[in-house]
């Protein structure tokens, strides 16, 4: 049986040029159905919002603070600090709809612990798809 319904959507499934009304059926943590005329235990009117796909974000650093000084906080950060912005951009990445995120580069195995912790539910945040640290030359593009 369905969790919840979310009544009077608009949805867009990624591939039609517009949105449809529709409600959209909720089992567990994943999307069961759209459509119309579904039941479940709790419904909630979410009228007027749009539903959507999760965004994929293709090309991140997650230990970046993206703000006009991210290199020099880069730079003095220690690994503890940069993990904890890391873990908390990934939530804000989540929050804003992005459920996937490649994550290019990163001092260290910082993104692939996190990555990992994601995975055993020790946080919160998007999917992961990391390619470690950066191979470059001494000073070079994220060195």
């Amino acid at each position: 049986m369905s969790d919840w319904v979310l009544r009077g959507a608009r949805v867009w499934d990624g591939v039609a040029v517009s949105t449809v009304e529709a409600d959209v059926v909720v089992d567990g943590a994943v999307i069961g159905a759209v459509g119309s005329g579904a039941s479940a235990p709790q419904t909630i009117d979410v009228s007027g919002a749009t539903i959507l796909p999760g965004l994929i974000e293709a090309h991140a650093h997650l230990c970046f603070n993206a703000q006009r000084d991210w290199r020099q906080v880069y730079d003095a950060d220690t690994p503890g600090r940069m993990m904890v912005r890391m873990a908390g951009n990934a939530q804000s990445m989540l929050r804003a709809g992005i459920t996937t995120v490649r994550d290019l580069g990163a001092p260290t195995a910082l993104a692939v612990e996190l990555r990992d912790a994601l995975r055993a539910g020790l946080a919160t945040g998007p999917d992961l798809l990391v390619a470690g640290a950066p191979i470059t030359t001494t000073g070079g593009h994220c060195y």
